[in-house]
C-alpha cells in the first residue's frame, strides 16, 4: 500500500512540476504590415525576389524596414497603419551594398487577402510598391514591384 501512494505522490510531483507559466511576448507595432514576401519587378526580370519588412528597434509605428534582395538595398520607410500604405520620399540605403542614394519609395501598399499565391492557390496579402534608384553615374532606375506575402507552402517559394 506504501509503495502505490509513494508512486502516486511522486508522479504528482513529477506532473505538476511540469507546468510553465508562460509569457505573452505580444507584438510589434507594425506586426500586420511585416512580414517576408515574394516580389517580381517590372524590370524585365522573370524572377521572384525576397522583400522584406519588419519593425524598427524603437517600435515604431510610423516607420518600418523595407529590405530588397534583388537590388540589394534597406531602407527605412513611412507607415500609415490604417491606410496599409508606405513610402519614403529621402530614403537611403544602410547596407552599402550598392551606391543608391537616395531610394525613394512612393505608392507602398500591403493589401491584406489581396492575391492568391500562384503555386498553393491559397489567398494571402499583396504588396505593391515602387523604387526610385539614383546610383553614382546619375543614372535613375525606376522599379515597379509586385508580389505576395510568403505562404512557407514549397509551391510557393522560389
Amino acid at each position: 500500500m506504501k509503495k502505490i501512494l509513494y508512486t502516486f505522490i511522486l508522479f504528482a510531483f513529477a506532473f505538476s512540476s511540469c507546468r510553465k507559466n508562460t509569457i505573452d511576448a505580444g507584438g510589434t507595432n507594425v506586426q500586420d504590415m511585416s512580414g517576408e514576401f515574394w516580389v517580381q519587378a517590372d524590370d524585365g526580370d522573370p524572377n521572384y525576389y525576397r522583400v522584406s519588412t519588419f519593425n524598427t528597434a524603437a517600435n515604431s509605428n510610423t516607420q518600418m524596414w523595407l529590405k530588397e534582395a534583388d537590388y540589394g538595398y534597406q531602407t527605412l520607410v513611412n507607415v500609415d497603419l490604417n491606410a496599409g500604405t508606405f513610402s519614403q520620399p529621402t530614403g537611403t540605403d544602410i547596407t552599402g551594398t550598392y551606391v543608391f542614394k537616395p531610394i525613394v519609395i512612393t505608392n507602398g501598399k500591403i493589401t491584406k487577402n489581396g492575391i492568391k499565391a500562384p503555386g498553393s492557390g491559397v489567398t494571402t496579402d499583396l504588396i505593391t510598391f515602387t523604387a526610385t534608384l539614383y546610383s553614382n553615374a546619375s543614372t535613375t532606375y525606376q522599379v515597379k514591384y509586385t508580389g505576395y506575402r510568403r505562404t512557407k507552402f514549397l509551391q510557393d517559394d522560389h
